[in-house]
């Protein structure tokens, strides 16, 4: 809808709200609102009472071996609420044990044959920053983890490694729904953010994969396959410590390390290896590019940041 921009005396422009709207969130003079610079415009919003998104998911239509995908994609969407049906009472199980691994979602009723998912933490971006870092940080201990176990040949921890993995999806899944239910950086650059999470996400699911491996193997692993997943870490580090201290010096760094690992010796390696040792170096160099995958939106982010600090 077109609305008409008013100058004041000051030289401030202004426009009126819809009164619609303005009803429908329980806006009054007084209260504030959100502006945030989009790629094509404006986008003006009010958390004051927000709008319930809710979706209908029958079972009975896919496999319940197949729910997590479905409702944890709903939940990365935004969806305040989902009611679920199902055919048998068992059925409850599985989506209560995803509903488990989802901050901030509850099952708050249930029958034989539905039950109803809710937000009942309500959603806040301010969380955001902290829980991205954790997220990060996580994959470190993973990487710690992984290591060392190499280094004594004991995969004893699978167990563990598995919580860390999990409470990683947990959070880079919040993450993800922040950034699709609010407005982070801008409509651009949330993008960006958003592709970040997900190769987060990646890079721990690689390092346990490498753990589940190499527990059911045997054979000791090459001194080659253990320094290429150090360096692999290095970067990993190099990378998102120049995101958080927003020095694109280290970003960059981590980006030539990237050519070095991946098109040089990690390749080289690769060829000479057996065995277990070709399985995790492959695996390594996946995960070498998920990491190199978000250098590029991460410079993104930094340049506009520095535009916007008016150092550049």
């Amino acid at each position: 809808m077109k609305r008409k921009v008013i100058k004041q005396g000051n030289g401030t422009l202004t426009i009126t709200l819809p009164k619609e709207w303005a009803t429908k969130v329980g806006l009054k003079g007084g209260d504030d609102i959100d502006v945030n610079e989009i790629e094509n415009g404006l986008k003006i919003s009010s958390e004051k009472h927000p709008a319930k998104y809710s979706l209908n998911l029958n079972l009975n239509k896919i496999s319940v071996k197949n729910s997590r995908t479905h409702i944890s994609n709903a939940y990365k969407l935004g969806f305040d609420e989902i009611h679920v049906v199902f055919s048998n009472p068992s059925d409850l199980v599985p989506v209560q044990e995803t509903v488990d691994k989802l901050i901030g979602f509850e099952v708050t009723s249930n029958t034989k044959e539905s039950c109803l998912i809710k937000d009942i933490a309500l959603t806040n971006k301010e969380e955001f920053h902290s829980v991205f870092k954790k997220a990060y940080q996580l994959n470190l201990v993973l990487f710690e983890m992984l290591k060392e176990d190499m280094e004594k040949e004991d995969y004893s921890n699978l167990n563990i490694i598995s919580q860390y993995q999990s409470k990683l999806i947990s959070f880079t899944d919040y993450c993800r729904r922040i950034i699709n239910k609010h407005t982070v950086f801008n409509d651009k650059l949330d993008k960006s953010l958003y592709i970040i999470s997900l190769k987060m996400n990646y890079t721990g699911t690689v390092l346990k994969e490498i753990y589940q491996y190499l527990t059911n193997s045997k054979g000791k692993l090459d001194k080659d396959t253990i320094s290429l997943l150090s360096r692999a870490e290095e970067m990993y580090r190099t990378v998102f410590e120049g995101y958080f201290k927003e020095d694109i010096s280290e970003v960059d760094k981590g980006i030539s390390m990237k050519k070095k690992l991946y098109d040089n010796e990690g390749c080289s390696v690769l060829e000479k290896s057996k065995g277990k040792n070709s399985v995790v170096i492959a695996k390594t160099l996946e995960m070498i590019k998920h990491i190199y995958g978000s250098t590029g939106p991460i410079v993104a982010i930094l340049y506009q940041n520095s535009i916007n600090k008016g150092n550049l």
